[in-house]
């Protein structure tokens, strides 16, 4: 059984992201865990609200509908860090094609993903620190500098990827 949070299941998701979330279901089972609604939250102090595991959205000025899933946001009670740790998650981002299938673009370590709403749009940006901040050497996590990065999507080769470092917002 997939231990969707409540609240995913009104995001209409495809069947690539429900058997993703199948597969750490498992995962989080065959090392001793068992899947737990999600309890992380996203938002300052005055606005925090619990965050979805999975988020759903048409990226803004394409018309393409994606799905964006944060493991760090993936709740395994008894294997806390099965999915994440010091280093951040994987996010990975799933997009409807014209033709109608689903389809895994992007793959990311990250501490995060913010989805801001614009109308019926919605910008996908990720956490990250370091080198994809524009920052050079190789830092430690305590020297890194963190910023937000937008991903774009790029219609021609049908992937996704970050924007230019420029549109990067320090954190």
């Amino acid at each position: 059984m997939v231990a969707i949070p409540a609240r995913a299941l009104s995001a209409s998701l495809s069947e690539i992201v429900v058997a993703h979330i199948a597969d750490m279901d498992k995962t989080c089972k065959d090392v001793g865990g068992m899947p737990a609604p999600s309890m992380a939250f996203v938002g300052g102090q005055s606005e925090a609200r619990p965050a979805n595991l999975v988020e759903r959205g048409v990226l803004a000025g394409s018309a393409v509908e994606f799905w964006a899933l944060d493991e760090g946001r993936y709740q395994c009670d008894g294997a806390a860090s099965a999915f994440s740790g010091t280093g951040g998650a994987q996010v990975y981002v799933f997009v409807r094609l014209n033709d109608g299938r689903v389809k895994q673009v992007l793959m990311r370590g990250a501490y995060g993903m913010k989805l801001k709403r614009i109308g019926s749009s919605s910008e996908l940006s990720l956490r990250v620190a370091g080198g994809l901040c524009g920052q050079a050497g190789n830092p430690t996590h305590a020297d890194a500098i963190a910023c937000e990065r937008p991903l774009i999507w790029d219609k021609a080769t049908q992937k996704m990827d970050f924007g230019p470092l420029g549109k990067a917002r320090p954190l």
